[in-house]
């Protein structure tokens, strides 16, 4: 059983769903995916704003093993202004940790699922991911010397820390536990062409990024520069 925060049109619900995963919940603001979430979900509670979501409201839902939850990523890309858990959008992470906090004390949940943007563990010299792992571990943590490079953290449901290295194509635990993919979970099929950038976007990500002086990672600047290459026509899509 678990609740899902920032829910969209529920990725996680479509994966789980074979897997005999139940959602006790979703929080979705946005009219689109609040609509769809209704249509397929009419049974599940849209809890709506996770800044108004009460104790009362978690510990209503009853058992819950799982929080899971992307927070907005717009402060943490390195495609944006970088302002970090600081920022507007990026700090409700906050309330996912509050959120969680209370389905811990009222509804045992033992797990956090946080996704988020590989710039996560670079905004602020690091020091934006420390707060994330001291949030969910319950202590202060110091971010590495040399950055968090390619690694997250699973926290135990004691709060111990162990550390995992999140492959760029999957994932693959010290811990030793099976290395799974994304595509391995995910439904793959024909993809319509208005979740593809266009040409003329990637180029505009490129500009912006310049005008800013923000160093793309180089795969990611390749990949738009070749699409931003293309010529652009009504149907052209990036792949």
């Amino acid at each position: 059983r678990y609740l899902s925060l920032f829910s969209g049109i529920e990725a996680c619900t479509v994966a789980w769903h074979a897997l005999g995963w139940h959602p006790v919940a979703f929080a979705e603001v946005d009219a689109f995916p609040s609509a769809v979430l209704a249509h397929h979900y009419p049974h599940v509670p849209n809890l709506g704003d996770v800044t108004k979501i009460t104790d009362e409201q978690i510990a209503a839902l009853g058992p819950i093993d799982v929080v899971v939850g992307g927070s907005p990523c717009q402060d943490l890309s390195v495609a944006g202004k970088r302002a970090g858990l600081a920022g507007a959008r990026s700090s409700l992470f906050h309330h996912q940790a509050r959120i969680f906090d209370a389905a811990r004390a009222h509804c045992g949940a033992r797990w956090l699922l946080w996704e988020n943007v590989p710039g996560a563990f670079s905004t602020h010299g690091g020091r934006d991911f420390a707060v994330v792992v001291g949030a969910l571990a319950g202590c202060d943590v110091d971010a590495p010397a040399d950055g968090w490079q390619s690694e997250g953290v699973v926290l135990g449901p004691k709060g111990l820390v162990e550390w995992a290295v999140l492959m760029r194509n999957g994932s693959e635990w010290r811990s030793g536990g099976a290395a799974c993919s994304l595509s391995s979970t995910l439904e793959t099929g024909p993809i319509a062409p208005r979740y593809f950038l266009s040409p003329t976007a990637c180029a505009g990500i490129l500009r912006r990024a310049e005008k800013r002086g923000k160093e793309l990672p180089q795969a990611l600047q390749r990949a738009l520069a070749a699409v931003a290459a293309l010529e652009p026509t009504p149907n052209s899509t990036a792949h």
